[in-house]
């Protein structure tokens, strides 16, 4: 008898302790809502998956650890990248799987920096992302189209 408890306290604990290793106990968390940025939300490892709203997000994060992030679509749920940085970097042992996102590099990181990078032994998968470059919330002259750009502010 007392074997047996032994046994099944075993099987119980390693079964906790391996759901604890794999963040399987993580909640779901929002951003904005549950944290007010990514970086946020990424620091928080009992946070997965991350689901972001509708709007413009500052990103340039470091991803260390095994992660969703779940955006509205990849029109809508935008993160934008510093300059001189990646929007993303998936770091090394990290599964990150990226989902309903647009990745928007600033176009002064071109010569410099990727929109997105990955260690070697890390895993990155991406469902319905766009990278692209862009300077998010730029409300300038030619924002809403070339043709109809006021160009007022440019005469003396």
């Amino acid at each position: 008898m007392s074997w047996k408890r032994l046994d099944l306290g075993i099987g119980l604990g390693v079964t906790v302790g391996l759901l604890l290793a794999t963040g399987a106990l993580a909640d779901p968390c929002s951003v904005p809502g549950d944290h007010a940025s990514l970086s946020e939300a990424v620091a928080d490892v009992d946070c997965d998956p991350i689901t972001l709203g509708v709007g413009e997000f500052p990103a340039s994060v470091p991803i260390g650890r095994s992660v969703s992030i779940v955006g509205a679509g990849s029109g809508v749920s935008l993160l934008c990248g510093a300059v001189d940085e990646p929007v993303i970097a998936v770091q090394s042992p990290a599964a990150v799987t990226l989902e309903g996102l647009g990745l928007l590099a600033s176009p002064d990181s071109l010569l410099t920096s990727a929109a997105l990078t990955q260690e070697v032994g890390a895993s990155l998968s991406m469902v319905d992302v766009t990278v692209g470059v862009d300077v998010c919330g730029f409300d300038g002259i030619f924002r809403d189209g070339f043709e109809s750009g006021d160009t007022t502010a440019w005469s003396p």
